[in-house]
């Protein structure tokens, strides 16, 4: 094999005309390759949801580019450290209290009037 043939098989391929005119305006983000970075890969989604709108996002979260999962019961816990233990994985970092929690801003009384009674208790 000749080195020319070699440097031909390597060179990406162009879309085909066919595809050119059915997906207008497609773009490939090289940086954002699934094999370089997945997470990178999905908060772009997210920031393109917010779009335009949203000006800032940063790059990096408090989890960064860690798995996070939520176990709501005791049981969906147990599930958790099952699989965790099946793939040698070490224990997570606890996020966030057990506790499910409104925040502090969410009102605590209603806004609805209480019923008034008549006289008659009616």
């Amino acid at each position: 094999m000749k080195i020319s043939e070699i440097i031909t098989e390597a060179k990406t391929p162009d879309l085909s005309k066919e595809a050119e005119a059915a997906i207008p305006g497609a773009r490939d983000w090289e940086e954002l390759n699934q094999n370089n970075d997945g997470y990178l890969q999905y908060r772009f989604g997210i920031a393109a949801a917010a779009a335009p709108d949203e000006q800032y996002m940063p790059a990096k979260t408090a989890t960064h580019q860690n798995l996070v999962t939520i176990g709501y019961t005791e049981a969906d816990d147990e599930i958790l450290d099952a699989a965790a233990r099946a793939l040698g994985v070490k224990g997570a970092r606890r996020l966030t209290s057990r506790n499910s929690e409104e925040p502090p801003e969410i009102n605590q009384t209603s806004v609805v009037a209480k019923v008034k009674r008549n006289k008659y208790g009616i």
